[in-house]
């Protein structure tokens, strides 16, 4: 049984703070949806986006740099409701990330 807020994280997230923009797309959907990131990590990364995805779905996160975008496969491990229609989604990326993907 799992006991409610107790951090289950390995790596320490960090805040995104100023907000940053992202997009997300579910697999297979080619429709991408907007997003701000919360926090993020080389594991995984929390955004809140007025979109309600269901546990265990697989999505492409797009993070744009300067001049280019980073497709970041991952899975949604949590999506929490939020007041005004939002959701907060966890995420878990297929494979660890650098500093450079963010």
């Amino acid at each position: 049984m799992e006991t409610p807020g107790i951090e289950k994280r390995r790596v320490r997230r960090i805040s995104s703070n100023p907000s940053k923009e992202i997009e997300f797309q579910t697999v297979p959907e080619t429709e991408a949806h907007p997003a701000i990131m919360r926090d993020h990590s080389i594991q995984g990364m929390g955004f809140v986006t007025s979109q309600g995805i269901a546990t265990g779905t697989r999505i492409i996160i797009h993070v744009k740099h300067s001049r280019k975008t980073a497709k970041i496969n991952a899975q949604v491990l949590h999506a929490t409701p939020m007041d005004e229609g939002k959701w907060l989604l966890g995420c878990e990326f297929a494979s660890l990330l650098t500093a450079d993907d963010f």
